[in-house]
């Protein structure tokens, strides 16, 4: 079992080196968690992707996270899903390998946003000084 998990790698004149593969990777869902008027908490995975199929919206973070694209929450808030034309940014990290060929062509995509609950308002005196 052990053999099969394990490569050695051997060059002459340097270092050998074990790499293991997937004995302690954990695998991440790629896909949706939470969708549209679900409640979000702050630092919460919206998406995990591979490309850019979604975008950052209002109080969303990207982020690059080993080969997936992370989009989470920066507040606690309501998750709402939109469709936007997006003007893309091609000088930005990534997108000149995924969208360069569609540079001239008006492009929409899914946003993610989230709303911030709003603070309550009701107060209660337990004590006075």
């Amino acid at each position: 079992m052990f053999s099969r998990c394990v490569n050695l790698l051997v060059i002459p004149g340097q270092v050998s080196a074990i790499f293991f593969r997937g004995i302690y990777k954990k695998r991440f869902y790629r896909g949706i968690y939470l969708t549209d008027s679900m409640m979000a908490r702050k630092d919460d995975v919206l998406v995990r992707m591979r490309n850019l199929d979604y975008v950052p919206g209002v109080n969303v973070s990207y982020s690059k996270e080993g080969y997936d694209r992370v989009l989470r929450a920066m507040c606690d808030g309501i998750v709402t899903i939109t469709t936007e034309a997006v003007q893309l940014d091609l000088d930005h990290f990534g997108m000149t390998q995924f969208y360069e060929w569609r540079k001239d062509v008006p492009m929409r995509k899914l946003c993610f946003n989230v709303i911030p609950k709003s603070p309550s308002r009701t107060f209660r005196l337990v004590e006075e000084i």
